[in-house]
């Protein structure tokens, strides 16, 4: 080879590994996709779920996914399966907000009250008005959930929550902090928000998002609500006790959580999150990212995202949860890095995510609840007693134990009339929890519909013992120990 063949031969290799080298960068800085699916197989066999699909997307734009677990519905389980993203919604309606704002179609400190129908009452407090930018930063003041929300289906919640209950809401709630002054998370807001902006384009928000973000971004898997096409693809969810969940319809308020996606379209959503392009809905996402008041625990929240430093990097980040579903969704925006992680069942996973995108973030300990939930379905109610009592006792700090958690268990199994075995499940919460008055009521209460008259009475006292203001535990010892 000539000198000057040898010389065009290095330069031709420096120049590959200059173009190879952020994606191969990006790649190394997550696990290998056998260490992923290894890492989501141990907490699945730890009760942190039915099935999960994780979507990575690196630095130079390699995009990876790794999945575990099953559908439950019988399609495979991959990049293309549909889930519900629950509250990562709100991320696209915050999108859409600031693209609204850069078309001059809104303002931010536009009241809300500018785009409902004349006369609509909607409340303020201090001499401030609610505004799109305090519904987008959750500081309207507006609960998280509306005080006349009362779902004739409880699987499936929202449906029949319509327009006219929500402006009934509005005229009878008082705030009781000034908008802007903290932040609050708002299902009910954001649902308001999105309401608001459809009057303004006089287009459904469904037809808007779709007009405005999902085809501009190429988002073919994506839907907001039911899509016949779309469902083909869809997972079945799970709830809490593993059992089968059935999608949301979220009626008025799709704005706040009505979005079915794919790992796939997910990731393209985030990756164009991570694009410097100087187009308007760009600027638009990179607008919604700017953090802007003060959240909890050193967060901060932007229109919709939230921003903090879980680890050693600051990670702006949404996660969702429905009936069935939890989902998260994390960019690091220096790094230019995204994951996403999509599951069918109701344990959380954003420790998880985040711990992908800055390994120094810590994971969360293992949900006790969601392993006796598991074990429940698949060994029977007294395993999972046992199994449960072995944990506490041996690997206590590895678990979490949620008092609510185990109560809602053993309220499912009163309204099933197994008034026996939900005394065993509130008996193991009192022993959790021995110093907390209300496992004791609850215990009480069992007993009672088991039969266990002097049983019942002990539970009770003990649980007034412990809490003297248990109005509800003070009442039916009275009743119990009136004399005849």
């Amino acid at each position: 080879m000539s000198h000057g063949m040898r010389n065009r031969a290095v330069l031709a290799g420096i120049l590959g590994a200059l173009l190879l080298a952020p994606s191969a960068l990006g790649q190394a800085f997550f696990p290998g996709n056998d260490e992923i699916r290894r890492r989501l197989d141990e907490r699945l066999a730890r009760g942190g779920g039915v099935g999960v699909v994780v979507g990575l997307l690196d630095a130079g734009g390699t995009r990876r996914f790794v999945a575990a677990g099953t559908s439950g519905s019988g399609v495979p389980l991959d990049e293309h399966a549909l889930f519900e993203i629950g509250s990562i919604t709100k991320t696209f309606t915050a999108t859409l907000l600031a693209d609204m704002v850069a078309r001059g179609e809104v303002a931010l400190d536009d009241p809300v009250a500018k785009y409902l129908p004349a006369g609509t009452r909607v409340p303020d407090r201090g001499g401030k008005a609610i505004t799109l930018a305090t519904l987008a930063t959750h500081t309207s003041g507006l609960p998280r959930m509306p005080t006349n929300f009362r779902p004739a289906d409880p699987k499936d919640p929202f449906a029949d929550y319509t327009v006219a209950r929500l402006y009934e809401f509005l005229a009878s709630y008082e705030l009781t902090r000034d908008p802007g002054e903290s932040w609050l998370y708002s299902n009910i807001g954001y649902g308001l928000l999105g309401h608001a902006l459809e009057r303004r384009a006089g287009t459904p928000y469904a037809t808007l998002v779709a007009q405005r973000l999902l085809g501009p971004l190429g988002m073919k898997e994506t839907s907001v609500g039911f899509s016949p096409a779309l469902q083909k693809r869809a997972v079945q969810g799970f709830d809490d006790a593993f059992a089968p969940a059935p999608m949301w319809d979220l009626g008025t308020l799709p704005a706040a959580g009505a979005i079915r996606s794919t790992a796939a379209d997910m990731l393209a959503f985030a990756a164009a999150n991570l694009l410097p392009g100087g187009d308007r809905l760009h600027g638009a996402m990179r607008v919604a990212h700017v953090p802007r008041v003060p959240m909890k625990e050193g967060q901060q929240v932007g229109l919709a995202w939230m921003v903090g430093r879980p680890g050693a990097r600051t990670i702006t980040w949404h996660w969702g949860g429905t009936g069935g579903f939890r989902t998260y969704l994390g960019l690091d925006l220096e790094a230019r890095r995204a994951v996403v992680v999509l599951t069918n069942a109701s344990q959380m996973w954003n420790d998880f995510g985040h711990n992908l995108l800055d390994p120094e973030a810590p994971l969360a300990p293992a949900s006790a609840d969601g392993l006796f939930a598991k074990l429940v379905r698949d060994e029977g109610l007294d395993a999972a007693l046992a199994r449960l009592r072995q944990l506490k006792a041996k690997e206590p700090s590895a678990w979490t134990f949620e008092e609510a958690h185990f109560n809602a268990a053993g309220y499912r199994l009163l309204g099933e009339k197994r008034a026996a075995d939900a005394v065993k499940v509130f008996t193991l919460n009192t022993e959790l929890f021995p110093l907390n008055g209300n496992p004791w009521d609850s215990l009480g209460e069992a007993l009672l519909a088991a039969g266990e008259k002097e049983k019942a009475i002990a539970a009770y006292r003990r649980s007034v013992e412990l809490d003297p203001k248990n109005v509800n535990g003070i009442e039916a010892l009275e009743k119990l120990t009136k004399a005849p």
